[in-house]
């Protein structure tokens, strides 16, 4: 059939707090985070926003890719950024895809100061 039944209705679980070396290609937690809701806190943009995606990295030294592809695959990223930028906290779900990315549902996962 193919078809989907919803059973019920649940809150959006809380992330877990990780680094962005935990979630980044070959990081100590890459494998284990995969497709699962983190946050990673105090970031900054490593390169602006291109169509889709921009660079982060955080204290932990690792470098990952934000991308727009969950919340928004085909139009501009609901949440640009430019090199430099900051955030107290971004929340998505990690996965690699030609690099390690993590990747928000919403605009409003992705927190500035």
């Amino acid at each position: 059939d193919g078809g989907v039944t919803a059973k019920g209705r649940a809150a959006r679980p809380r992330p877990l707090d990780v680094t962005v070396r935990d979630v980044a290609a070959g990081g100590p937690r890459e494998r284990e985070l995969q497709s699962m809701l983190v946050r990673v806190r105090n970031a900054t943009a490593t390169s602006s926003t291109n169509g889709t995606e921009f660079g982060i990295t955080d204290v932990s030294g690792g470098a990952i890719v934000v991308t727009s592809y969950v919340a928004n695959d085909i139009a501009p990223s609901p949440f640009p950024a430019s090199t430099g930028q900051r955030f107290s906290s971004i929340v998505g779900h990690p996965y690699a895809h030609n690099a390690a990315q993590l990747a928000p549902a919403r605009a409003a996962d992705v927190v500035a100061p």
